[in-house]
C-alpha cells in the first residue's frame, strides 16, 4: 500500500487542514487505501466523516476533538478525489487528481450542505435534529430518478415540449420538514444574484445520502426522489391524454403534443414559484442521441445538452454546435466514487 505522508496527531494539537501534509497517489493506490480505511471503518476502528465547522474546515470544539481525532473523510469535486485522516497513525490528506477541468465551478455536495446548513441556523434551525442512525439501511432503499428515454433515438420529432418542476427536491423537503420552507424559499429567490444558491438546491441532497456524511439525512433523500417521482407521475397522466412522452430528465418532461388547449391550460397553471411547474421549451424539433444528450431547435434557435464534456467541446464553444454534432461528440472519460468500487471510469453512462 501507498506510504503516506502523516504530520503527528496529538490531542493536544488541535487539527488544521493547511498543515496535513499532502500524498498525490494513482488510481489504484487511492482504491486500495480507500477500501483499507473503509475496512477500519466496517470494524469500529475508526470514525467516518468529520465533525465539520461552517466553512468545512475541521472541528475544533473541546468536545468534538475525541472524535475527529479518529476521523477519515473522502471529499469530491469535479477535478480532484481527496481522502482526509486524522488517526493515531498521525495526519494526512491525499489526493487523486484526474487532470479534469471543470466546465465551470461547481462546488461540492459537502460545500453545498454547509450552505444549507448555515442559513438553516440563521433562521435558529439546527439540521443535527433531524440525523438520523439508520441512514445507510435507508439508502438501499432510495429508488433511482426518472431518468428515461421512452422513443426510439435518432429520430426528430416535431410539436414537442418540456415541462420543469422549479427546485423540485428542495421543495420536497418543504414538504416532509415545513421548518426548513422558509430557509429555503430565502435560498431559491436569491438564486439568481448568488450562484452558490443553485448549487445549495441541487446539490445536498445528494450529500444527505453520503456514506461520506454517514447517510444521517438518507430519508430527506429518500422523500425527495420519491415525492418527485410522484409529481412526475401525476404530470405524466395529465399529457398523456393529449399527446405522448418522449423523456423524463429527473425533474422534468420532454412530450410531443397537437393539443393547443391542453398547452394553454399548462401555461396557465405555471409559474416560477418554488415546486410549481413551467412550460420552458415550446413546439421543438427535438432529437435524441440518448437520455442525457439530446438536441432541440425552438424558434429558429439551435440547443444541444450534453452531460459532462466532450472531444467537441475542445474544438468549439456549444453556441456554435449545429444541427447533428451531438451525435459527433465524444465524452471525455470521467471518474466518480462507488461505495463498492472506488473511483472508477464513466463515460456517457446516459446510452446504458
Amino acid at each position: 500500500m501507498k506510504d503516506i505522508k502523516f504530520a503527528p496527531s496529538s490531542l493536544n494539537t488541535l487539527p488544521n487542514l493547511m498543515r496535513f501534509p499532502v500524498t498525490k497517489v494513482t488510481l489504484e493506490e487511492w482504491n486500495e487505501l480507500v477500501s483499507y480505511y473503509n475496512k477500519l471503518y466496517d470494524e469500529e476502528l475508526i470514525n467516518r466523516g468529520f465533525i465539520s465547522t461552517p466553512s468545512g474546515g475541521i472541528s475544533i470544539k473541546k468536545e468534538h476533538l475525541f472524535y475527529n481525532n479518529c476521523c477519515y473523510e473522502v471529499r469530491q469535486t469535479p477535478y480532484m478525489h481527496e481522502l482526509i485522516i486524522c488517526s493515531g497513525e498521525g495526519r494526512a490528506r491525499v489526493q487523486y487528481d484526474h487532470g479534469q477541468v471543470p466546465q465551470d465551478k461547481a462546488c461540492s455536495g459537502h460545500k453545498a450542505y454547509c450552505k444549507l446548513r448555515r442559513e438553516l441556523a440563521k433562521d435558529n434551525i439546527d439540521i443535527s435534529k433531524w440525523f438520523i442512525t439508520n441512514g445507510k439501511e435507508i439508502r438501499q432503499t432510495i429508488p433511482a430518478p426518472m431518468l428515461k428515454l421512452m422513443i426510439l433515438p435518432n429520430v426528430t420529432y416535431t410539436n414537442c415540449y418540456h415541462v420543469d418542476i422549479n427546485s423540485a427536491y428542495p421543495y420536497a423537503m418543504t414538504k416532509l420538514i415545513p421548518e426548513w420552507t422558509k430557509t429555503i424559499e430565502r435560498i431559491y429567490n436569491g438564486r439568481a444574484k448568488n450562484k452558490m444558491n443553485k448549487s445549495v438546491l441541487v446539490m445536498s441532497y445528494g450529500w444527505f445520502q453520503s456514506r461520506y456524511f454517514g447517510f444521517k439525512l438518507a430519508q430527506v433523500s429518500k422523500y425527495c426522489i420519491e415525492f418527485t417521482i410522484d409529481y412526475l407521475t401525476k404530470l405524466t397522466k395529465r399529457i398523456e391524454e393529449h399527446g405522448s412522452v418522449i423523456a423524463y430528465n429527473v425533474d422534468g418532461i420532454w412530450f410531443q403534443c397537437l393539443d393547443e388547449e391542453f398547452i394553454e391550460e399548462l401555461e396557465q397553471e405555471a409559474s416560477m414559484k418554488l415546486g410549481d411547474f413551467k412550460v420552458d421549451h415550446k413546439n421543438c424539433d427535438l432529437r435524441f442521441k440518448s437520455v442525457g444528450s439530446y438536441e432541440f431547435l425552438e424558434n429558429g434557435k439551435y440547443t444541444p445538452v450534453v452531460r459532462g464534456r466532450t472531444n467537441l467541446d475542445d474544438k468549439k464553444p456549444r453556441s456554435e454546435w449545429e444541427w447533428g454534432d451531438i451525435f459527433k461528440a465524444v465524452p471525455h472519460v470521467f471518474y466518480n466514487s462507488t461505495e463498492e468500487y472506488g473511483i472508477i471510469e464513466i463515460g456517457d453512462e446516459e446510452d446504458e
